[in-house]
Parts: structure tokens; sequence; C-alpha cells
């Protein structure tokens, strides 16, 4: 599927429940208020329940804008809150790693900036063979690491930033955000941003605050160029 990818970006987090769908949502906003086509991809989803408005393949959606189907963004989902081929396994199915892939290629002509958000942190398995790491070196899209901004966001920062680095230029790293989990001094987070900001740089794209809703336009800028 190397024929006209779309540019875009793959977010992961550092762990489950992190806030990269947070992230994700308040990105697929601005870059649609700037007027960009913006297409969002869920490659699979646990914990699917009777009411898709809760998942975040909808939230997703409906920050891009609600083009297509939900189906599109999300081909595969399961309810049960476990690894997906776990929770594949509890209702007799299986993970399909050829969907996985081939579930991006509807919007390799249709839009201008493409969302892929992963399951879970960096290193966890959507089959007993595949882990999320290895499922954003096949999409061939840069890595966006999102960080919860709190006790031990500096450690698990830098051990995802070195998993991907073994990948070289396979994966590269478009930056990494701090997503606040719940109020919090500024002065905290600032310690965060400056001990990340010597260590990698430019890749560290800031903070979103647990109040914000939406991303800092110095965020999105960075990203887009």
């Amino acid at each position: 599927m190397d024929e006209k990818r779309p540019r875009g970006w793959f977010i992961v987090g550092t762990d489950t429940s992190v806030g990269k769908t947070r992230f994700g949502v308040r990105l697929a906003a601005a870059l649609t208020e700037r007027g960009d086509r913006v297409g969002v991809y869920k490659p699979v989803e646990t914990g699917w329940g009777d009411d898709p408005r809760t998942t975040d393949a909808f939230q997703l959606w409906r920050a891009a804008g609600e083009s297509g189907s939900l189906d599109r963004v999300c081909p595969q989902h399961f309810a049960a809150p476990l690894a997906p081929y776990l929770a594949a396994r509890q209702e007799g199915r299986t993970v399909d790693e050829r969907l996985l892939i081939s579930g991006m290629s509807v919007y390799s002509d249709a839009v201008d900036w493409l969302l892929v958000e992963g399951a879970g942190g960096l290193c966890s398995p959507i089959t007993p063979t595949l882990l999320v790491i290895d499922l954003a070196v096949r999409l061939k899209l840069p890595l966006l690491l999102v960080a919860p901004d709190r006790l031990g966001a500096m450690n698990q920062v830098l051990m995802a930033l070195a998993a991907a680095e073994l990948h070289g230029p396979d994966l590269p790293i478009a930056g990494v955000v701090l997503s606040q989990p719940h109020p919090r001094d500024p002065a905290d987070s600032e310690t965060h941003v400056d001990f990340l900001t010597r260590k990698i740089g430019a890749r560290m794209l800031g903070v979103l605050p647990y109040e914000a809703a939406s991303l800092a336009p110095e965020i999105v800028d960075r990203l887009v160029g």
C-alpha cells in the first residue's frame, strides 16, 4: 500500500488511557477548521459497547466532520476491554492483520491529512505476533507520541522513543505531546517540557492542558510545517 499514501501521523500513547484520543480529536478538529480534508482511522478498538457514540472511533470521526461511515473509521472492533486478540477470542473471532493495513487504503486520494490512532501503548499486542509499533512501521506514517503529564512521564517518553528509534528511518518520530489527565500546576508541566526539550529537542511539541478545548496553534503549525 505504498501508492498515494496520504500525509499524516500514527498517534500512539506511552500506555493506555493517557489522552491520545483527546489529542487526536483536537488535532483533527484543528485541521478541519483550517479547511483541510481530514481522515481518521482506528484500525482496531476494544471495549466497544452498545452505544458507538462512546467509542474513540466515534469521537475522532465527529471531530473530522463525520465523513464516510464509522465502520470505515474502525473496521474491526470488539466488546471486551482487552488486548484486541484476546477480545476477539472471547467472541470466537480473530483480528484480521491484512485488514488493519488495507483498511487505510480508502483514504489514499480522499484526504489532505490522515490521523491513525493505535490501541494502547507502543508495545501493546494487537495479535500474539503483532505489536502496535509493528503496525506503525507497516503503515509508514510518522509517529506522534502522547504521554500523560504526570509523575513518570519523562521515563515513559524516553523509553517509548528508544523503542521507536530501534526501527530507524522506518519509523520517523514527528513529536511528543504531554496530555494532562487532571488539573496540574503549570510549573510541574514546565519541568517536564524543559527536561524533555533538553533530551529530544524540537520533537517536544508541547502540552495539552486538562481544560483545553482546542490544540495550541503552535503545535499544529509545527506539525503541518
